[in-house]
């Protein structure tokens, strides 16, 4: 039982650590969107939005290496093999650098030829050809780095870890705000980012370094029986993570070559509550899959059970009742944050808190086969719901605009849901109707009726809200959801247990202040 407890601590851990670094990010990008938006314009952020998302699509070429290494990091941990260790760290490391040079060509492409293929204003042009040159010459410098990063949540090193990507925030977030002040080109908010990165991957390398000093990064250690071991596994991945593009991201693409840099500016700042409530979940949820693999390995089936079924409760009342407020508070809140022309588009981000909502419930049920190493399966899946949304998205973008590539995005969230609950039930010898029962279906219903009722409520505050009427509907609505359906849903055992452990995992001044044996 002692090492169960410790493996809950460190995920506890993990997963605060996870959530501190994600809204310490979220704040700050928050204030540094809207100056940049307002500073520069919709087109020239849009073309910043453009090559971030399309560097993202390049993150497929690594073949799922990120959450291989994360994942025989931590298994080889366990049994404290630190040579078999850097085999893995070397074979990712030149893998990612293989794969940046290739990439690197591709934006030159672009620099030179391909920025023809977007619609994009033609006082624009120089602007978009100068930041697709400057990705091509990042990602050759940084994407071998980021081993350094996996690394560390292999270990479970999750404070380190974000302590990295906190620091990270902060360079790049400060770096926009500089821009949209002094009125710099565009081009120096992609400059602050390179800076962030570099400074994120030397504290990393760092760390690294000091807790495994006999993990050796080198071509000797690259063998390609170690490539094909991981790859046995990542490729999987890689088509669960090309899933995840295709919906998350293809919907930007899509507008910016049929409809502008305008609309992908507009549809990124409708999305950007999803997305951050989305960051969110995965952020937390990102320890979860290195806990499992460990406790797979040392063949805790009562531990995972228990995972699978009190975390999908917990994070189902949480992140659903987040995105529940979020989809009710949706017109205010945008009116609030970037003023009434972009709060037009509050049906869009609407829409997409609500499509979420059917997938964010999953994230521990994904994350727990992950670790059990149930990959190709979800990789099937994954793959079936990325083709629905695309063919959705490619047919209805044109006569709807984002409304289209919205409906792709919901139908393909919602048609893998059934077969990931199938799937997974059947790994754990679970029953469907115990699973349902005892983490969504109450909290689906409790939702739904708790989010029409603020919905109703938001159209009282009218077409241009008081500001301070708006604040106050937003915080009371993104308070008042989750912590009815928690009141009502959580079991009051659980919310001991939780709160027993997370205190344990947290710093001692903290941990005291929420522990339940602590009277105040």
């Amino acid at each position: 039982m002692s090492e169960t407890r410790d493996r809950a601590g460190i995920l506890l851990s993990g997963a605060f650590w996870n959530l501190l670094a994600r809204v310490f990010n979220i704040l700050l990008s928050l204030v540094a969107i809207r100056l940049l938006v307002h500073a520069r314009g919709d087109g020239e952020y849009g073309l910043l939005v453009l090559s971030f998302n399309l560097l993202g699509y390049f993150s497929l070429a690594g073949m799922g290496m990120p959450a291989g290494t994360v994942k025989y990091i931590a298994e080889l941990n366990a049994r404290r093999d630190v040579e078999e260790q850097s085999r893995v760290a070397s074979v990712s490391y030149y893998t990612y650098l293989i794969v940046a040079l290739l990439v690197s060509i591709f934006f030159f492409f672009l620099w030179g030829y391909g920025y023809r293929f977007f619609e994009i204003d033609s006082n624009e042009i120089g602007t978009a050809r100068r930041l697709f040159l400057m990705t091509g010459v990042w990602s050759v410098c940084a994407w071998p780095m980021q081993v350094y990063g996996q690394i560390l949540r292999g270990l479970q090193e999750f404070r380190i870890d974000n302590l990295t990507l906190i620091s990270q925030a902060l360079v790049s977030n400060v770096g926009y705000v500089l821009v949209a002040l002094m009125d710099w080109p565009i081009e120096a908010a992609f400059l602050a980012f390179m800076l962030s990165q570099a400074v994120m991957f030397f504290q990393g390398s760092r760390a690294v370094r000091r807790i495994l000093p006999q993990l050796q990064i080198s071509p000797k250690h690259a063998t390609i029986r170690k490539f094909r071991e991981i790859t046995g596994f990542s490729l999987w991945m890689m088509a669960m993570q090309l899933s995840g593009m295709v919906i998350g991201q293809t919907d930007q693409t899509l507008l910016a070559i049929f409809v502008s840099s305008a609309a992908v500016t507009a549809y990124t700042i409708a999305a950007t509550p999803m997305n951050t409530i989305r960051n969110l979940n995965m952020m937390v949820m990102g320890a979860v899959m290195p806990s499992v693999s460990e406790a797979y390995g040392s063949r805790d089936h009562g531990y995972i059970e228990r995972l699978a079924l009190r975390g999908t409760r917990v994070n189902a009342i949480v992140m659903v009742g987040l995105l529940t407020a979020g989809a009710a508070a949706a017109y205010p809140g945008l009116y609030l944050w970037m003023g009434p022309g972009h709060a037009q588009n509050a049906p869009i981000a609407r829409m997409l808190m609500i499509a979420y909502a059917w997938s964010a419930a999953f994230t521990i049920v994904g994350q727990t086969l992950v670790g059990m190493g149930h990959v190709r399966q979800l990789g099937w899946l994954s793959l079936a719901s990325a083709v629905l949304n695309l063919g959705v998205s490619l047919a209805l973008v044109k006569p709807l605009g984002m409304t289209g590539v919205v409906l792709g995005t919901i139908i393909a969230y919602v048609a893998i849901a059934p077969f990931q609950v199938r799937l997974f039930t059947r790994s754990l010898n679970l029953s469907i109707r115990r699973f349902l029962w005892e983490t969504l279906a109450p909290v689906y219903a409790l939702c739904g009726v708790l989010g029409t009722a603020f919905w109703l409520l938001s159209r009282l505050l009218g077409d241009e809200p008081n500001l301070i009427a708006a604040a106050a509907f937003v915080c009371i609505t993104g308070v008042s959801i989750p912590g009815i359906a928690a009141l009502l849903l959580l079991p009051r055992e659980d919310s001991l247990m939780f709160r027993r452990r997370l205190a344990q995992a947290l710093p001692s001044w903290l941990g005291r202040r929420i522990s339940p044996a602590n009277p105040n």
